[in-house]
Formats: structure tokens, C-alpha cells, sequence
């Protein structure tokens, strides 16, 4: 699913898509897309997927999925480091 301008938010219509940003989920391969939008309100809604359909999302979902990305990326150096691979790109 992709928002795009004149999505219906049931906020709003989206006016103008400021930002996408991958989300990374543990275990699930769908739903890795998040954008903000200006709304045709002149209000900004940081929106997200479920199984396709969109929904405004919080502050609280992405801050938690920063916290699995920044561990799964801490987990991947540790092995990087473990491997003796710090040198290699």
C-alpha cells in the first residue's frame, strides 16, 4: 500500500506527503512503510500500514520500532565484531 495525495486519512485528505521512512519488522514482511503528511487541513499525520489498509500511527508504535531496529542492529555488529569482520565492507 502507498498513500498517496487525496487519500481519505478519516482525518482528512492528504494534501502533500512530506517524508516515507522504512520501518523494519521483526517477522513480518509487509507494513514497512511509514510517511508524514500534510493534510488538506494544513495539519501533519504521521501515518502507517496494517495488513495494506493505512492508519495514523503514534509516537509510542515508532518509537518502539526504533528500539527493535537499533537492537537488531546492535545484535548484527556484535556478530560483525565476533567474525573479525570490523575490517571489511
Amino acid at each position: 500500500m502507498k498513500i498517496e495525495i487525496g487519500f481519505n486519512t478519516g482525518k482528512g485528505k492528504v494534501a502533500k506527503i512530506l517524508h516515507h521512512a522504512s520501518v523494519m519488522y521483526r517477522g513480518w514482511a509487509s507494513d514497512n512503510d511509514a510517511w508524514v503528511v500534510e493534510l488538506d487541513n494544513g495539519k501533519h499525520l504521521a501515518m502507517c500500514t496494517s495488513h495494506g489498509s493505512p492508519y495514523p500511527t503514534r509516537k509510542s508504535e515508532m518509537v518502539e520500532k526504533l528500539r527493535e531496529t537499533e537492537e537488531s542492529a546492535a545484535q548484527i555488529r556484535k556478530l560483525i565484531e565476533m567474525m573479525g569482520w570490523n575490517d571489511a565492507a
